[in-house]
């Protein structure tokens, strides 16, 4: 077991005159910073295998943690605070996701289907080892600036107005999505899969387009920018 105590004397008394100087700890406070997070991740709740269905967060929030191969179906989580938590393994099923606050939040091999996803900034997620797949859900209006996040999936999805601004999407696939009003500017978009994307305009002289694949269907989207007529 675990003694608490320990990390309790790694803190200053504040402010506690000279009856508290016996407190003081001669470690910096970034070993304090240290120590604190290590127990942060040991205490973390740890929910395997569970569906949750029908939850409102507003009446019922869920306690931060980690979850493992659990489902969420029919929830209503708009506006909630889902930062730090972290889902792996996950599926969400018809939920209401839009604008949730992820601020370090980890997806590892998460899939959304059927869901409201919009005006989220996914920008603040945590990067490494993100692995998610959009099924059927709108994503318009959300934030994918400066992004680093290999091989993202979405699949018959709307993403209107979303922005992709400075972002590395290598490999990313937009198979049937509705790209309208999306915002590439200095993206990566090497290998990444645009062959049955609509209505996107990207400027190839802004954008990275290594290997990148397109159909001659939706092609003249790489022109649209520019001041010329198509007939």
């Amino acid at each position: 077991m675990f003694n608490t105590v320990s990390v309790a004397q790694l803190v200053r008394a504040s402010d506690c005159g000279s009856e508290g100087r016996g407190f003081e700890t001669h470690h910096s406070p970034k070993a304090v910073y240290v120590v604190s997070r290590f127990f942060y991740f040991i205490y973390m709740r740890l929910v395997q295998e569970t569906t949750f269905s029908g939850i409102e967060w507003a009446v019922n929030k869920l306690e931060i943690g980690e979850f493992v191969d659990c489902v969420f179906e029919n929830c209503n989580f708009n506006e909630a605070d889902l930062s730090r938590f972290e889902f792996e393994d996950c599926v969400f099923k018809d939920c209401n996701l839009s604008m949730i606050s992820v601020v370090a939040t980890s997806f590892r091999k998460v899939t959304f289907e059927d869901c409201k996803i919009m005006g989220v900034h996914f920008n603040k997620i945590q990067q490494f080892l993100c692995d998610m797949l959009f099924v059927s859900s709108n994503l318009s209006y959300s934030v994918f600036y400066e992004l680093k996040v290999k091989g993202l999936q979405f699949e018959n999805c709307k993403l209107l107005q979303a922005d992709f601004s400075q972002s590395e999407l290598k490999s990313a696939v937009f198979k049937d999505t509705d790209l309208s009003g999306a915002v590439f500017n200095a993206t990566d978009l090497s290998m990444a899969d645009f062959r049955t994307a609509i209505q996107f305009q990207i400027n190839p002289e802004d954008n990275t387009l290594n290997k990148t694949l397109f159909s001659k269907e939706n092609v003249l989207g790489l022109v649209k920018h520019l001041p010329i007529k198509i007939e």
